[in-house]
């Protein structure tokens, strides 16, 4: 238990130093740019920090930090979209078995059927939003309509991430750390409530199960 609570405590440190520091918008770039195709980077964690930290001691940071975690998490998504794309590629030399999950082919189906709901929705989710960036890559999506979708998205999990961290920030004072865990538990929950109303609406039959 020590351990644990002096790695939380480390890393707390370390969010709300990097939050502070000049380097911060940075810092949030590379985050959110590496998280669009490598899931174990805590975009959501980072981000919220450096809200929190940022509305407490220089306020006039948040529009920065806003449009540094969009551009980067859309960036991101794009080079996931990118090796989805060479997914397909590789599918047509017979190579594909190889290079896509079940989860990945089972989105490339869905996104006939709901790619706007799918690729809004998943950005919200950590894992699920690489899955399906690369998905509508090998789905074979145009790049023409994968972007601006993308882009929506992250405005999307930005605004919601940030707005969340001041509200929790604002109605529970604890520690950047505790705010950001709770902040991104709501962003997830509602991540997930928001894929089962778009699906539900989608499909006829669930609905009709439903009512």
């Amino acid at each position: 238990m020590d351990l644990i609570f002096a790695f939380f405590v480390a890393l707390q440190d370390a969010l709300v130093a990097a939050a502070t520091s000049p380097w911060m918008p940075l810092v949030l770039f590379a985050v959110c740019v590496l998280d669009g195709f490598f899931p174990p980077v805590p975009s959501e964690t980072v981000l919220v920090a450096s809200t929190v930290v940022a509305w407490t001691n220089s306020p006039a940071m948040l529009p920065l930090i806003l449009v540094v975690a969009i551009v980067g998490a859309w960036i991101g998504d794009n080079l996931a979209f990118a090796a989805g794309r060479r997914i397909a590629a590789a599918s047509a030399r017979g190579q594909a078995s190889r290079r896509s999950s079940p989860l990945v082919r089972r989105l490339q189906r869905e996104m006939d059927y709901r790619p706007a709901g799918i690729i809004l929705t998943g950005r919200f989710i950590p894992v699920l939003r690489v899955a399906v960036n690369v998905a509508a890559g090998a789905a074979g999506m145009p790049w023409r309509r994968f972007v601006p979708l993308s882009l929506l998205a992250a405005t999307g999990w930005v605004t919601v991430t940030t707005a969340l961290a001041l509200v929790v920030g604002t109605l529970v004072p604890l520690d950047p750390l505790a705010v950001s865990m709770i902040a991104v538990g709501i962003a997830l929950a509602a991540g997930l409530t928001a894929d089962r109303i778009v699906a539900w609406r989608r499909d006829p039959a669930t609905r009709s199960e439903t009512v």
